[in-house]
């Protein structure tokens, strides 16, 4: 239990010992590429119980740190810890905001006479142990959810906007409202995280403590654009243009229109401000679709809209009297809102299907229809839209569903273009990762579709190594042989950090350093026999044996001498030991590079990113 007195307060969880019994679990060596045995799932917690594991007295907490660092996932140890122990050492806790909403963690919260954080709360629940779905998380959220969670709205309440009007927020201004002391700031933040600009809620404050909270703030470019680059002297001290609007007005809250406005504004704005080209189709921050192909009278010839939108924006600037007359004037003939096919906030789940003017259409092909057509807001056309919307648009989860991501949170490989049927539907394995991202990652659809295709279309690292890994060597003492049994290896150049080198010479690093089950004896095997390594019976006459196997003479006669051995009619002599400084070449052959015959481009570049355990290679990744 916890020694706050407000946890003792919201704690009424008593919990007893456990005794297991003897449980017959066996560590079978250090975790490897399979990833650690999490006892408990993602989203729970840990118990601190007093239990019995393979007959000895331990705690939750110790077994937990146990199999995370000794077992692999998906072991037999794994398994029957798991089986033996999840239920009395772990435990789902009770989560303030599972009733719906995002959690606000800095907001305020009372409970039982104790205002605190949601956040020092959730700390609370956990240190006390209460559980989800128990009486004790039942009363509590009825206490906390309203406070500690929010649906974000549509499109938010801002305070200060008064109708077509922006203007700022006086954040430290400090007022009482509500019988509750605060600063417009927290006031303005709480009614744009949480409130519709259409509630009763936001029109209310808005009509209480727009006069005292917000006011229209002085801006050194107006219409114009501030280069952020540029700085200037002010009193002596170097600003950037951009400060006087973020810190300097705000800070001191200078009106526009003021003395002090204007006298900035004298100063600097010749040095901070300038122009852009004129666009027709633009008002305020938005900017608007230009209907191209329309006629409009314009200096005193008809002509059309997309006509007039080039030659303002190649001949005018946006603050001049042609540019602000051709908006005043033809900017309703002109120009358009595009019709949406989501509402803000939503996003379009491209990989979907609907049926459109009466054709099944993917939600991409209806996208670029609405557009290439110029579909307006507000027409029948856009109004008829309901199907569509709810098919093509989803609102981005909380936590999105990931195709390939196992329940510890770890994530495999994708094989995108394989096709898989789920619920006689067939689809790519890429097509079904877009489609469930549009899923929270606790959805049961995301858990089925897991549990349908994840064989198919997850795996861990390349798919080329991990075949090689899952071979069962038997020879894992022997020392490394770059070539398979029965090979030959050639006379070929490589290049090894750079520096020119023979296959013969990696063939022999590699027998004297390394086993045959090790990681790098692996990777350069893979990487490098293509070009040092052939088949006895297929050599060409151009290629000359150099080690391996049985070696071949120049008559192709066979010869027994040992592997590692070159014998044509005679002996070789003996290789003169290297002198000067000894060079340790890298472990995982980083650097390694294959010549096709003769030094020149690197035809394959390969590097090993994780390093095998005992059992052998396991996740490798090649570029």
């Amino acid at each position: 239990a916890a020694d706050s007195s407000v946890a003792e307060e919201l704690s009424s969880v008593n919990v007893v010992d456990f005794v297991q019994g003897e449980t017959n679990v066996e560590a079978t060596g250090v975790a490897t590429g399979a990833g650690p045995c999490m006892l408990c799932k993602a989203g729970e917690i840990g118990l601190e119980k007093k239990i019995l594991f393979n007959g000895a007295q331990t705690s939750c907490p110790e077994v937990y740190k146990f199999l995370a660092t000794q077992a692999e996932d998906g072991s037999e140890s794994c398994v029957a810890g798991k089986e033996a122990l999840h239920d009395q050492c772990c435990m789902k806790k009770c989560d303030i905001c599972s009733g719906g909403g995002i959690p606000d963690w800095y907001s305020m919260v009372n409970v039982n006479g104790n205002s605190m954080t949601c956040l020092e709360l959730d700390g609370i629940v956990a240190e006390s142990e209460i559980q989800s779905g128990s009486d004790q998380c039942s009363q509590l959220l009825e206490v906390a959810a309203p406070a500690c969670c929010y649906e974000p709205p549509t499109k938010p309440c801002n305070m200060c906007n008064n109708g077509s009007e922006y203007n700022d927020v006086m954040s430290s201004v400090s007022i009482e409202y509500g019988g509750t002391k605060a600063t417009c700031g927290q006031i303005f933040n709480t009614l744009f995280s949480r409130e519709e600009h259409d509630s009763e809620t936001c029109s209310l404050v808005k009509k209480d403590l727009s006069d005292q909270c917000c006011y229209n703030k002085c801006s050194l470019c107006g219409a114009m654009q501030t280069n952020a680059a540029q700085s200037v002297m002010h009193d002596e001290t170097e600003l950037g243009c951009s400060e006087f609007d973020s810190y300097i007005f705000a800070s001191n809250l200078i009106e526009e229109g003021s003395n002090e406005c204007k006298a900035f504004q004298d100063e600097h704005r010749e040095s901070c401000c300038y122009d852009i080209s004129c666009s027709l189709c633009a008002k305020g921050d938005n900017i608007y679709t230009t209907k191209e192909t329309s006629m409009v009278q314009y200096g005193g010839q008809e002509t059309t809209c997309g006509e007039v939108a080039n030659f303002l924006y190649q001949k005018e600037m946006s603050q001049g009297n042609a540019c602000l007359a051709a908006q005043e004037n033809i900017f309703n003939s002109c120009c358009f809102e595009q019709c949406e096919m989501c509402e803000a906030g939503a996003s379009i789940n491209w990989a979907a299907a609907t049926t459109f003017n009466g054709q099944s259409q993917s939600c991409t092909d209806v996208y670029w229809l609405l557009v290439s057509e110029s579909v307006e807001a507000g027409t029948q056309t856009c109004n008829g839209l309901s199907q569509v919307s709810k098919d093509c648009c989803y609102q981005i989860p909380t936590q999105q569903c990931t195709l390939c991501q196992d329940e510890n949170g770890a994530t495999y490989n994708t094989r995108w273009n394989k096709e898989v049927t789920v619920n006689g539907i067939t689809k790519s394995c890429g097509d079904f990762n877009s489609l469930l991202a549009t899923q929270e990652h606790d959805s049961k659809t995301c858990s089925m579709a897991k549990g349908e295709i994840f064989g198919e279309c997850c795996f861990a690292g390349s798919e080329t190594l991990v075949a090689v890994a899952n071979q069962v060597s038997t020879e894992t003492d022997a020392p490394c042989s770059l070539c398979k049994i029965g090979q030959i290896g050639i006379v070929a150049d490589i290049d090894f950090n750079n520096s020119p080198t023979t296959c013969e010479e990696v063939y022999n690093f590699l027998i004297d350093s390394y086993l045959e089950s090790s990681t790098t004896c692996k990777s350069a095997q893979l990487s490098l026999s293509p070009d040092c390594c052939r088949e006895k019976d297929k050599l060409s006459p151009s290629e000359e044996p150099a080690f391996g196997g049985d070696t071949v003479t120049a008559s192709d006669n066979m010869s027994s001498r040992g592997q590692g051995s070159i014998t044509a009619e005679e002996p070789a002599p003996e290789k003169p030991k290297p002198t000067g400084e000894k060079v340790t070449p890298p472990m995982e052959f980083e650097t390694w590079t294959r010549l096709n015959g003769s030094r020149g481009k690197p035809s394959f570049l390969f590097t090993v990113v994780v390093s095998a355990a005992s059992a052998g290679v396991f996740i490798l990744s090649f570029l």
